[in-house]
């Protein structure tokens, strides 16, 4: 994902990965494609929306159904008044964010589309001038290797 390299190369930001998931011979059904735009649209924003600190990401499995994925950042964050609006097609938490960062105001709505299609859900919590946590669940579809067979 290229924004791994962009983190990288800024020494401003630091990315961390938190998994709870035990490695194992344990496989899980996912639609990858989807799985990977949602984590890119959430992370890029993270990187887009901090100047400097900390980005973190992490996934874990509640009670064997449901995998939680969180991305936490220390950026700017949303004013309660603008949360409402945060994953409507085109919309931005306010028109100065929209000039000062881009964008089309689509990320977001994408990302809760295509969690709703694979039985999750998403949400925000944030708090402005201090950061922002999005994260979402997925269902846990897990398939067990024998033999190393499904």
């Amino acid at each position: 994902m290229s924004f791994i390299s962009e983190l990288h190369n800024n020494k401003n930001k630091s990315l961390i990965v938190n998994c709870e998931i035990k490695k194992g011979d344990d496989l899980i059904l996912i639609d990858r494609q989807r799985l990977r735009q949602i984590l890119t649209n959430l992370i890029s924003n993270a990187i887009k929306f901090t100047e400097k600190g900390i980005i973190e990401i992490k996934y874990s499995i509640i009670q064997e159904k449901e995998i939680l994925f969180e991305i936490k950042d220390n950026g700017i964050g949303i004013s309660k008044k603008d949360i409402q609006y945060i994953f409507e097609r085109f919309r931005q938490a306010n028109n100065k964010t929209k000039k000062v960062y881009g964008g089309t105001g689509l990320g977001l709505a994408i990302s809760k589309g295509f969690v709703e299609l694979m039985g999750g859900k998403i949400s925000v919590e944030s708090i402005e001038g201090k950061g922002s946590i999005f994260s979402f669940t997925i269902p846990y579809n897990q398939v067990k290797l024998v033999n190393n067979k499904y």
